[in-house]
């Protein structure tokens, strides 16, 4: 993969800075996968600021509060951690500092062998499309991601 001017190897992973990391697949595309370094805080109550302290490249969330803390997303209120999924997009989080942190939920770009592994539509239930590979592949879920857990039909 070609970076900013950078030769990358496949399966090589690195930083852009303080903004992203990123990967180079392994799926030989030649198109560098990368995702934002830092939580993005939505939501905020005015009692609270980002804060990025010298040398750190992420903020972290300083709240003056009394009483429960609690994040409000979409209208709806939630306690300190609170996980909660918008539809089959995002899977969110209520911090201790009374914003809220959400990621995509489901894996976008899979390092699999395409040749011999495919993506199988998501099982009743469920959003995120997974991998089908014969069993000696060994499928690795990106940092931060692992086995969708299912709601149940009726």
């Amino acid at each position: 993969c070609t970076y900013k001017g950078t030769l990358h190897q496949e399966g090589e992973m690195w930083t852009d800075g303080c903004e992203k990391n990123c990967t180079c697949p392994k799926d030989q595309s030649g198109i560098a996968q990368c995702v934002p370094r830092c939580p993005v805080y939505q939501g905020l109550p005015s009692q609270c600021h980002v804060v990025k302290q010298p040398g750190q490249c992420c903020g972290q969330v300083y709240c003056n509060f009394t009483g429960m803390i609690t994040c409000n997303y979409k209208g709806k209120d939630y306690v300190v951690g609170d996980k909660w999924d918008d539809g089959c997009d995002l899977s969110c989080e209520c911090l201790a500092n009374g914003a809220y942190s959400c990621k995509q939920k489901c894996v976008n770009h899979w390092n699999i062998p395409k040749s011999i592994c495919s993506l199988a539509e998501p099982e009743p239930g469920c959003c995120c499309q997974v991998p089908k590979c014969p069993s000696y592949v060994v499928i690795q879920y990106p940092q931060g991601y692992g086995p969708e857990v299912c709601t149940p039909t009726r």
